[in-house]
């Protein structure tokens, strides 16, 4: 019944559908309030999350990564509906950038939230905070809402080799179901083989980008 209400007013004003109204407004404490991280990540093999993305990486890879952020399609009264900043393992505030009305994603390669040049080092590692926040119409009034995310990268040392499925130097191997196993070796470098696996965590070696 309330979108109902929402579209008919905004068809009144420009047409239905044209302002991206949200289908229901959402009455209970918001995510921000409640120290919830809630902003909407993708990349480093990852998939999609929402609050926090790890990227392990080996030292030296290049950083043309590509972490794309995700969000509502909304419109607004202003340039930019939806803003976000990047606020750096140091405190500063690094990249930054505003997106129009109707937009749902942006993606960067990893050296624009790093905001580092050159391949990745040891000092690349720590915890990058993406913070957002989106403006949008209810009946013609603006409102806004505000969200956070961390990206937390950790680099992983030149001369270290993940363990694969199989390996010779496998310890142990534990059968998690009849399509998915993992495998420990003594320095527990591990391995998460099968197809029964979930794709998140089904990585050779585990570190970085296919």
């Amino acid at each position: 019944m309330r979108r109902l209400i929402l579209c008919a007013v905004a068809f009144l004003l420009v047409g239905c559908g044209a302002k991206n109204l949200p289908d229901a407004i959402d009455f209970s404490m918001t995510a921000y309030e409640a120290g919830d991280l809630s902003a909407v990540l993708e990349g480093c093999n990852q998939g999609v999350r929402n609050g926090y993305l790890f990227c392990r990486m080996p030292e030296g890879a290049d950083q043309s990564t590509i972490i794309t952020l995700h969000f509502p399609k909304v419109s607004c009264k202003r340039t930019n509906c939806i803003e976000y900043q990047v606020v750096m393992p140091s405190g500063e505030l690094g990249h930054g950038l505003g997106i129009g009305a109707g937009e749902t994603k942006n993606s960067v390669r990893l050296s624009q939230i790093t905001g580092k040049s050159g391949p990745i080092s040891k000092d690349h590692a720590g915890e990058y905070r993406l913070l957002v926040k989106v403006w949008f119409l209810v009946e013609d009034e603006e409102m806004s809402t505000r969200a956070d995310a961390v990206l937390r990268l950790f680099v992983v040392d030149r001369k270290y080799q993940g363990l694969v499925c199989n390996d010779p130097e496998t310890g142990w191997r534990s059968d998690l179901s009849r399509s998915c196993s993992v495998e420990y070796s003594t320095g527990y470098r591990t391995a998460v083989c099968g197809d029964g696996c979930s794709p998140e965590v089904q990585r050779v070696g585990g570190i970085g980008e296919p």
